[in-house]
């Protein structure tokens, strides 16, 4: 996560976009035998396989946002698939690794800003090559004068299984602006910033 951060003054905008996609090494959709009256008839879901997925991918966003919080360029690199789409609002798009790199470089030097976030929601798509992770991040300004100290926002990120077998990152973009947020409330998102994925937790939205 997954996290298009451009300068608008003194602070990134981090931007999303949730999207359906398809790409060489996500795992394709089973094929289901139709009954006679033309319904999709569904085998048990695979319950195991797709929360062991979840958790996969829960764990692949903290350690994309570790990457960040340790300016480490080349992990960030390989959370990141060679076709990613970087996506903010509906004009702006970043195509390709090499190119989000590039623009995610002042987040990676840490210098001016930080960026930190963690997962609290995974779902898995059936067949368990495409999962969407949500939650939020704190985009902070460490200069002693600066007016707004901490932003907050929610992230959406898709990412896909890929022919290696690790997840990366497909489609990262945003919901709304970050908004101005207390020195208490971004504590207390950096404190989960760690927090497990627990098997068969429900998945909820962060507020």
């Amino acid at each position: 996560m997954t996290f298009l951060a451009r300068h608008d003054r003194h602070w990134p905008i981090l931007s999303l976009a949730l999207a359906l996609v398809a790409c060489d090494g996500a795992a394709p959709a089973p094929e289901h035998p139709r009954t006679d009256t033309g319904s999709v008839a569904r085998g048990p879901a695979k319950t195991g396989v797709t929360e062991d997925a979840r958790c996969a991918v829960w764990n692949r966003e903290l350690s994309f946002a570790a990457s960040v919080a340790a300016h480490d360029e080349r992990t960030f690199v390989e959370h990141v698939h060679p076709q990613a789409m970087f996506v903010e609002g509906e004009k702006s798009v970043t195509r390709g690794r090499e190119a989000i790199l590039a623009e995610w470089r002042p987040l990676l030097t840490g210098e001016s800003v930080l960026l930190r976030w963690h997962p609290t929601s995974v779902v898995v798509a059936e067949g368990a090559g495409t999962a969407v992770s949500r939650g939020p991040y704190v985009i902070e300004d460490p200069r002693p004068s600066a007016s707004a100290r901490y932003m907050k926002g929610l992230f959406q990120s898709v990412w896909v299984k890929d022919a290696d077998g690790a997840w990366r990152v497909l489609i990262d973009g945003g919901t709304a602006r970050p908004t101005q947020v207390s020195n208490e409330e971004a504590e207390r998102i950096k404190s989960e910033l760690s927090a497990p994925c627990v098997p068969g937790a429900p998945s909820q939205l962060a507020k």
